[in-house]
């Protein structure tokens, strides 16, 4: 490209040059110019001759053409000199990369070997482990045996259901001696805040004031006692031989619940709510002020099983009982499997 606009340049000189050499020659008159006469030194005639001689048209296109190889040559040398500088240029960049990659790859290489043999030792770990845990028989063992942390707890809410079948058949067997014997006395009988003078039967009889219920996902057990509150069903929650009380953190914007005396105070009492169907569900969900409408269930909400029950502070409706693992909290109201509980007859551990 560059020798042919070079080449275009030298032409258009020499036309242009020509051009004002000959600006004056009336070209119109050379069909009918007269050149015989070899004494006519006219500027029109000279051109005439100097056209019609070849050996001065070929002396200028000799010239020309040893001018054009001359720069013709030059040019290309330079460009030829500039092209090699670019290919080793090139070259030198392309080594380059080429070492950068090749340093990634053994880079990665090094990565996937010390991995895999990461893997290979916890392995080997592991099995060594559980190869000791298994050759170690307790003196209470037939046979030697290590649960993983999954396994033990299948295994234990199996055990726990298991005990509560159990003591449901015992107390269908035998009533009698899992209930509270009251006394025979009708002064007596008042005076026993477990029982009651049941007039119509002229006899003292036990209160039905201890209510258990039991969470639908873990099958854990919360019992209540029931207080008369003007009419009002209000109930206090027993753990650890005492009363659940619960005080409200603003900083952290939140409840915590602590050991008490079963008092008479605000701070030890519980609702239990009857949750019968979704709109009940979502009615109590949106009482806590955070809720949005991804927090509310559906009609059809898998995994939600209509009636149950939730326990919610006294004056705080949007939130309730969570009852995880063994830890007891309150926390907003959702569609959490571990606030929800079902009611039951029969304790699984106590006696009333």
């Amino acid at each position: 490209m560059i020798y042919y606009n070079f080449i275009t340049v030298i032409l258009f000189l020499i036309i242009f040059i020509l051009i004002l050499k000959f600006r004056d020659v009336n070209v119109d008159n050379f069909e009918t110019l007269n050149c015989l006469d070899p004494k006519n030194y006219s500027l029109d005639c000279d051109i005439v001759k100097i056209f019609n001689d070849k050996k001065i048209n070929d002396k200028i296109i000799n010239i020309v053409r040893a001018d054009l190889q001359n720069n013709t040559g030059k040019l290309n040398k330079e460009t030829n000199t500039e092209l090699d500088k670019f290919i080793e240029k090139n070259n030198n960049t392309q080594k380059d990369i080429d070492s950068v990659i090749n340093n990634i790859r053994r880079i990665d290489d090094d990565k996937k070997k010390k991995l895999n043999q990461y893997v290979d030792e916890k392995n080997n770990y592991n099995k060594n482990i559980l190869n000791y845990f298994d050759n170690v028989k307790q003196d209470n063992e037939t046979e030697q045996y290590i649960y993983s942390k999954d396994d033990f707890k299948k295994k234990n809410e199996l055990l726990r259901n298991r005990l509560a079948e159990y003591y449901d058949a015992i107390k269908k067997l035998n009533p009698i001696n899992n209930s509270i014997k009251c006394p025979v006395k009708k002064d007596d009988c008042n005076k026993n805040y477990k029982c009651k003078w049941d007039s119509s039967n002229d006899e003292c009889v036990r209160k039905i004031d201890i209510l258990i219920l039991k969470n639908k996902y873990n099958k854990n057990e919360l019992n209540l006692r029931e207080i008369k509150n003007n009419n009002t069903k209000i109930y206090n929650l027993i753990i650890n031989n005492g009363c659940a009380a619960y005080k409200y953190e603003t900083v952290e914007n939140k409840f915590v619940i602590e050991t008490g005396s079963c008092s008479s105070d605000e701070t030890n009492y519980f609702n239990v709510v009857e949750i019968s169907d979704a709109n009940t569900y979502n009615k109590y969900i949106r009482y806590e002020i955070k809720s949005t409408d991804i927090h509310e269930v559906e009609d059809d909400q898998y995994g939600v099983e209509y009636p149950f029950y939730i326990i919610t502070p006294f004056k705080s409706m949007g939130r309730c009982v969570t009852y995880n693992e063994n830890t007891l909290s309150i926390t907003p109201v959702r569609n959490n499997p571990h606030q929800r509980f079902n009611l039951s007859s029969v304790s699984n551990y106590c006696r009333y």
